[in-house]
């Protein structure tokens, strides 16, 4: 055999054992970050905005979303049609949280089509605050990409919002750097991976990840065996975006994903 051949089976040897080793860590992260990518919103951004309009709205636009929530909360298999019911009198935020709620019912419901079509009427709402318009990007996005299992179209989706300086930078981010490695990409998923772990502004729990990401794509075959193991840091309310405001307290709306 030539050294020739002998350096193209080493190389077909060594390329094989990569894939496996990312196959793997797919495995054994993929599910803590799809359900990082709705569990944030939920925790977090849901309450601090049901806080931001909850002192904006008049008292009959809160009571009346308010009694949506009880009555989805009583009646859940009905929820999509409560609250399609409760939208023609809610008007402003209140109106803008109760689409929210629509979707993740419908979401729920398993209608992926209509929760994708609600959040991106939410989207297009120039009248809704743009914090808000942003948010309904996101969860749209991670819809595509994690329940409806449209790698190209999410990855779309996901782009728009991986500008940096925008709200969801850094979670969008990541989303594409999985994405990437689901589509065998290997090196451009290390690109984004080393941008999250080398930028100090990357939140928490997500940069430690990021940089566990790169570090297992970048050792040495034989130092990096594939492994099943669950990741030593699974996500939490850690790797939430900062944007500015306080935690919210418990007593706020939740999207009801």
């Amino acid at each position: 055999m030539s050294d020739q051949q002998s350096d193209l089976i080493f190389q077909e040897v060594d390329e094989d054992l990569r894939r496996e080793r990312v196959n793997a860590l797919w495995r054994a992260y993929g599910k803590y970050v799809i359900a990082l990518a709705v569990g944030i919103v939920i925790i977090v951004a849901g309450r601090q905005l049901w806080d931001g309009y909850r002192e904006q709205v008049e008292g009959e636009r809160s009571a009346a979303f308010e009694a949506g929530l009880r009555a989805a909360a009583e009646t859940p298999d009905a929820a999509v049609t409560l609250w399609r019911d409760a939208l023609p009198g809610l008007k402003g935020g209140y109106a803008t949280l109760a689409r929210f709620q629509l979707a993740a019912a419908e979401l729920k419901a398993g209608d992926i089509d209509a929760a994708i079509a609600s959040y991106d009427a939410i989207a297009a709402d120039s009248g809704a605050e743009e914090s808000l318009r942003a948010y309904a990007r996101l969860l749209a996005a991670m819809v595509v990409a994690g329940d409806k299992q449209d790698l190209p179209a999410a990855r779309g989706r996901f782009a728009t919002l991986a500008v940096e300086g925008r709200t969801w930078y850094y979670t969008a981010l990541e989303q594409l750097a999985l994405i990437d490695l689901q589509e065998g990409d290997t090196a451009a998923a290390l690109e984004r991976f080393e941008t999250l772990a080398a930028n100090p502004e990357t939140p928490g729990s997500l940069r430690t990840r990021a940089s566990q990401f790169r570090d297992f794509l970048t050792a040495p075959l034989a130092q990096a065996p594939v492994t099943e193991a669950v990741p030593s840091q699974a996500p939490s309310v850690d790797d939430t975006e900062d944007t500015g405001q306080d935690t919210p307290p418990n007593d706020g709306p939740e999207t009801g994903l």
